[in-house]
């Protein structure tokens, strides 16, 4: 029977096609497995339940981390996969990981079985917080590609600069200064091309174009066939940028392009200086002479443009990378663990709840600090405002209380009730509320430990045994209680009288 394996990705962006969408393609093809695919933001239990396995790509979303445990609960493979350094964001246009998403996304990596990585800096990075981890080699699908051919002898020299990032785009800088003056020099015979992102000093200039972004597989064939000579391929020194794949690469050399590449380990791992590409210094010097080198070498051009594409054709072929991600699914397969729970869940599996937060603002007004942390969590919070309410009551039906400050006396009170209660406190004035995310982990662990313990059949017992009283009692437990107090009711009043012997007398009291 083959594998159903469920893939959640937040988008449907390029890396997702390139790095997964691609060789599951060729798997399922071949029937080696079946997948499906669904966003962050539709993902639902059921989704998990249906599959074999489930795969996590590039995910930062604490709500998501249910979906992780539900997986581990029912005993199914959990990989996650990441093409890029969240650790060091800070050194893109992006910015900074919110500290909550960054620990939700450091869990992931900590929890799942195997972790599909796609560079050496990653694998210095995330091999020491999951030993699992793999380098995967990503590749390009030269299906495509078939029956198209760079169209050549337009006249002009046609230089391309593709990204997705079309808001801003701090890459680009590197090479502005330097295709300015290649413009400027060789007015007439030189086009740039830009794809996706557009610079301000560039809309008014004669001789350079602009063209949206697409879909990948649309975006590949018009490179393909839009006759382009030199591809532009800048690219940071530093950890973050050092951190991605030679994706350009691959793209100009499959597409019969000759690239010139930043001089850094992403590209200078791969390509040799003058025979599958030009390497450059970060520069402005050293942009405009490696274009300039290729542009008055017509011969050097076109011998590039050959040897790239037998290098990409032969190294980074899709087929060689669909057998590859086969093999570590074959494996994660293996070694995985029993389930907790086998065969179907019990039914109020599917409604496990999540943690329940409350906020109580400061001076009754919603502070920026949690707007913030509301956004990044991601699950829903409870917000207390009236006076009246803010009472132990409160605090008895959530599982985490988070304050703008506790330097006034009244929160001081409060937080001494909740901490009393052992209640999770988050002061937003000291932190960011990233230790949310150990509390969630905490308490998804509890559930998986509750259920590995022998009276983990107490439900099917209660449907054979209280049939009529089954639903009133679950329902009004769950909802008034949670699971624990409802687990301990069946515990305590079916499982010890069945031991006994006396398996249809029950007692039902409020108070246990």
């Amino acid at each position: 029977m083959r594998k159903k394996l469920l893939c959640i990705t937040p988008d449907f962006d390029a890396p997702f096609v390139i790095n997964l969408r691609q060789p599951l393609e060729v798997l399922k093809g071949s029937g080696a497995l079946t997948y499906s695919v669904v966003k962050e933001k539709d993902a639902t239990i059921h989704d998990v339940f249906g599959h074999d396995a489930v795969l996590f790509f590039r995910t930062s979303t604490p709500a998501m981390l249910k979906l992780l445990y539900f997986a581990k609960l029912t005993g199914k493979p959990v990989i996650f996969a990441v093409d890029d350094n969240f650790f060091e964001l800070a050194q893109s246009e992006i910015g900074a990981l919110d500290p909550v998403r960054l620990r939700a996304h450091e869990r992931f990596i900590l929890e799942a079985d195997r972790v599909l990585l796609y560079s050496s800096l990653m694998m210095e990075r995330v091999g020491n917080l999951n030993k699992n981890s793999v380098k995967m080699v990503p590749g390009l699908d030269f299906s495509l590609l078939e029956g198209l051919e760079n169209q050549e002898g337009h006249g002009r020299i046609r230089v391309v600069y593709a990204t997705s990032r079309y808001k801003k785009d701090i890459l680009s800088g590197l090479f502005i200064p330097a295709i300015s003056k290649i413009l400027e020099e060789y007015s007439g015979q030189v086009e740039m091309h830009f794809w996706g992102y557009v610079p301000e000093e560039f809309k008014e200039i004669p001789g350079v174009h602009f063209m949206p972004i697409t879909d990948y597989d649309t975006y590949i064939r018009r490179l393909c066939s839009g006759g382009f000579d030199i591809g532009l391929a800048p690219l940071k020194d530093d950890k973050f940028h050092r951190s991605k794949t030679n994706t350009k690469f691959r793209d100009y050399g499959a597409c019969g392009i000759a690239g010139v590449y930043s001089d850094v380990d992403v590209y200078s791992d791969c390509i040799k200086d003058g025979e599958t590409g030009i390497l450059v210094e970060n520069t402005d010097e050293g942009w405009y002479q490696g274009i300039k080198r290729l542009i008055e070498n017509p011969g050097l051009m076109s011998s590039i443009k050959a040897a790239a594409f037998e290098y990409v054709r032969g190294h980074y072929d899709i087929k060689r990378v669909a057998a590859d991600l086969l093999q570590v699914i074959d494996d994660t397969f293996r070694e995985k663990k029993y389930a907790v729970i086998t065969g179907h869940p019990p039914n109020h599996l599917f409604e496990i709840r999540t943690p329940k937060v409350l906020y109580i603002p400061l001076n009754y007004k919603i502070s920026k600090n949690f707007k913030k942390f509301q956004e990044n969590y991601g699950y829903p919070i409870d917000i207390l405002r009236n006076r009246f309410l803010r009472s132990v009551f409160a605090f008895r039906l959530h599982d985490v209380i988070v304050f703008d400050a506790l330097d006034n006396n009244p929160n001081k009170k409060m937080a001494d009730k909740a901490l009393s209660l052992n209640k999770k406190i988050i002061n937003l004035e000291d932190s960011s509320g990233a230790e949310i995310i150990d509390f969630v982990d905490f308490f998804y662990k509890k559930i998986l430990i509750r259920h590995s313990k022998p009276y983990k059949f107490s439900f099917r017992l209660m449907r054979v045994k209280l049939k009529p009283y089954r639903s009133a009692i679950s329902l009004y437990l769950f909802k008034k209680t949670g699971l624990k107090r409802l687990e301990t009711f069946f515990r305590i009043n079916i499982l010890k009288p069945i031991k006994k012997g006396t398996g249809k007398v029950f007692r039902f009291s409020s108070a246990r």
